[in-house]
């Protein structure tokens, strides 16, 4: 791979002039073509980004559907380090996938790594790199003739001089080099982070993401109002135009949005290792003063509502704090498991609360905070959990869901687990584990859901973070208690 640039292109992931062709012809049964495809990408950006120093490259094949093979091929520049090389094919996966979803073959060539796939074999599987000769140490080296004695001694001491002033130098502009890299990362290392050690890698990813505020500026128009797109419960976002003439959406944190450092911070480094078709990319960031952008690709003619890409407090725990308290409630309303909000008490069920919430959103086509009935005496969950008593799930679900009879029980064991998920209860919570297994099996038997813990506004909704007053009330009783009525639809299946 052979490139220049006139800014310094070694060690560095450009993420810009990728360039990409597929063959005609589509898989047979794309479904499982792209579930093998997945699984090949997955070994094959492993192996390649942990590849040796002169060598990042991988090549492998994959038992396809119908007795075909796929065969897969990844490469980055060697002077990338292992997580740049990581994401720069994770990008160029996620451009196959967007581009030339169920193609039988594709490439894709970025400035810093290429994909490539075919069902035939395309590459050499014995090919290595040639490794450096070396002299054989049965080999006598060459002698030269001794100099005069005089001479010698001259030759001796201007080497040792001039090997001496060498070494000197290269400490001072190793110590100058390592203060200045110093310098540069003491804005992205927060000293209030859960972690006490952030990592190296993710050093690394935070300082190749940032962006200038100048450039996003000028991109964005000064934050112009005709680019104005819509407002989030941080901020304003922006469309804008790269100078390479990509589109982004830009996200400009309001100075009162109550997000931290510390949320901002996960946000970023969470968001640059999460690749998938259904998640909003995040390109870049940037801070300066005050100023805190959050930089995703541009998606035309869509909103930036339907994709899931609030990660803020993520990482606000360690691995290791599977249950505890805490006296910082952060967090956005209506995803906040109820013992977090009333007590500061967080737990893995804390998490399944906040999945549940989401499951429920998926079904309905709303957002919590968005959700309003003609009374307004009770809030998403509890009108989710009143029609599930009152056997007419079936008027929950979002119309562009129902494509059919067949579709329905499975959206209304959706339902379902979305309640159980979402129960007052932390015991009566099922685990994750326990829901992927609900999720999967088509023969297990789903529990009743307990009321959820609900909260009624007493003012209108703001759009500022955890700006609102609550009161809270549940009531320990099972749907089953009561007959539903005939409209249900059976989720024994």
């Amino acid at each position: 791979m052979l490139g220049y640039s006139d800014e310094k292109i070694v060690g560095n992931r450009i993420d810009f002039g990728e360039w990409g062709v597929a063959s005609s012809g589509n898989a047979s049964n794309v479904v499982l073509f792209n579930e093998a495809l997945d699984r090949l990408w997955a070994q094959l950006k492993h192996d390649a980004s942990s590849g040796r120093p002169l060598r990042k490259y991988a090549s492998k094949k994959k038992d396809g559907p119908r007795s075909t093979d796929i065969f897969g091929l990844m490469q980055c520049t060697p002077d990338l380090p292992e997580i740049e090389c990581y994401i720069c094919l994770s990008d160029a996966v996620n451009y196959i996938q967007r581009y030339f979803d169920g193609r039988r073959g594709a490439r894709v060539i970025f400035p810093s790594c290429n994909i490539s796939y075919e069902d035939y074999k395309f590459f050499d599987a014995t090919v290595s790199l040639a490794q450096p000769s070396f002299p054989s140490s049965t080999q006598s080296p060459r002698l030269s003739p001794l100099a005069p004695s005089g001479k010698h001694n001259v030759t001796t001491i201007v080497v040792t001089v001039v090997a001496t002033f060498s070494v000197v130098i290269l400490v001072v502009v190793f110590f100058c080099v390592f203060l200045r890299r110093k310098t540069k990362l003491e804005p992205l290392q927060q000293k209030t982070l859960a972690y006490e050690d952030v990592g190296l890698e993710d050093i690394i990813t935070a300082e190749s993401l940032q962006y200038s505020f100048d450039v996003i500026r000028a991109a964005t128009d000064d934050f112009s109002e005709n680019n104005k797109l819509g407002k989030g419960g941080f901020g304003l976002v922006y469309k804008g135009m790269l100078r390479n003439g990509q589109e982004i959406a830009v996200k400009r944190l309001s100075k009162d949005s109550g997000q931290g450092k510390v949320e901002f911070k996960n946000e970023v480094l969470l968001l640059a290792k999460l690749q998938h078709r259904n998640l909003v990319r995040l390109l870049g960031f940037s801070i300066e003063g005050s100023e805190r952008l959050l930089v995703y690709e541009f998606v035309r003619n869509a909103s930036l509502n339907q994709f899931i890409f609030d990660f803020g407090m993520a990482r606000l725990f360690t691995p290791e704090e599977t249950q505890g308290n805490t006296s910082r409630i952060v967090g956005t309303y209506g995803y906040m498991a109820p013992e977090y909000v009333m007590h500061g008490q967080f737990s893995v069920k804390s998490d399944v609360f906040s999945f549940g919430v989401l499951v429920l959103e998926v079904v309905t086509g709303h957002t919590n905070h968005s959700f309003q009935n003609e009374t307004m005496t009770e809030d998403f969950l509890s009108h989710a959990w009143k029609s599930w008593r009152d056997g007419t799930s079936i008027s929950l679900i979002d119309p562009t869901l129902i494509d059919g009879s067949n579709s329905v029980p499975d959206i209304i064991k959706c339902i379902n687990i979305g309640l159980l998920c979402v129960q007052d209860d932390i015991i009566e919570r099922p685990t994750m584990a326990l829901v992927v297994l609900m999720l999967s099996s088509l023969s297990i038997n789903l529990a009743a859901p307990l009321e959820p813990a609900f909260f009624m506004r007493t003012f209108k909704y703001s759009d500022k973070h955890f700006s609102v007053e609550y009161t809270y009330s549940t009531n320990k009783s099972r749907p089953s208690e009561s007959k539903p009525k005939s409209s249900q639809p059976s989720i024994a299946s």
